[in-house]
């Protein structure tokens, strides 16, 4: 990502990777969020291994979270390049760490206090 404001909230059920985002677009400009868009969820294993997939039009996108590395890697895989409106998808691979959400840090920082 561009800007180091810009981020991407996963959250993971046994049916589905629900995913927003939102982009620090300039110096001091956050862009609207994006989302939640819904990607099934094809393989959640006892080894932490969790993956997420789905396509659009143009590209297949799939959400691999490895709990024991506590890493995400996200990869888009260009499809259907015969067709005239995907012939310059691109392939897309981002790596993330996972992190404790501000929400869940500031709660926990507020039941220590108390």
């Amino acid at each position: 990502m561009a800007y180091k404001n810009s981020t991407l909230s996963i959250l993971y059920t046994p049916e589905e990777c629900i995913v927003a985002s939102v982009n620090q677009i300039g110096p001091k400009q956050i862009s609207a969020i994006d989302g939640p868009t819904v990607y099934p969820l094809k393989r959640w294993t006892d080894d932490d291994d969790v993956v997420a997939e789905d396509h659009t039009l143009c590209s297949r996108i799939t959400i691999t979270l490895d709990r024991k590395t506590e890493s995400v890697l996200w990869v888009e895989t260009p499809i259907n390049q015969a067709a005239l409106e995907c012939k310059n998808a691109d392939s897309n691979v981002r790596k993330a760490t996972l992190e404790t959400s501000l929400f869940w840090r500031r709660s926990s920082l507020d039941s220590q206090r108390n």
